[in-house]
């Protein structure tokens, strides 16, 4: 699993403190993992890579399937929440489409921060 790990954090161009940092972990946890001195570590780790990178649960865990979940396409998405009424992700998307690359950089770590909170608070 070492080598997947390392794939799916070269694949999103994210260092391993980078990486750690949106999945609440340290950044030395990342490199035991990469080094294969961490062979064991927990289902949740598992389940955070593959919610926040969109990598498929199976292939991370064994190596079969693809390494990553199909991905919609903008307007399919657009198109499933709008049936699920939700203005406020429409809006978000919306905007998050209209952005520069600079832009969509500085939402996409915001969110990484989020996420990162979000999973220091669930820890304590």
């Amino acid at each position: 699993m070492k080598d997947r790990i390392k794939k799916i954090r070269k694949d999103v161009h994210k260092t391993q403190q980078e990486f750690a940092d949106s999945i609440g972990l340290s950044r030395n946890f990342i490199a035991q993992i990469e080094t294969g001195a961490k062979e064991n570590f927990s289902d949740r780790t598992i389940r955070d890579i593959c919610r926040i990178y969109g990598v498929n649960e199976t292939w991370l865990r064994t190596g079969n399937g693809d390494p990553y979940l199909k991905v919609e396409s903008t307007t399919e998405l657009l198109s499933r929440i709008e049936e699920e009424d939700d203005p406020f992700i429409i809006d978000v998307l919306r905007a998050y489409m209209n952005l520069n690359e600079n832009g969509k950089k500085v939402l996409r770590d915001m969110c990484d921060d989020l996420r990162r909170m979000q999973n220091e608070r669930e820890q304590t």
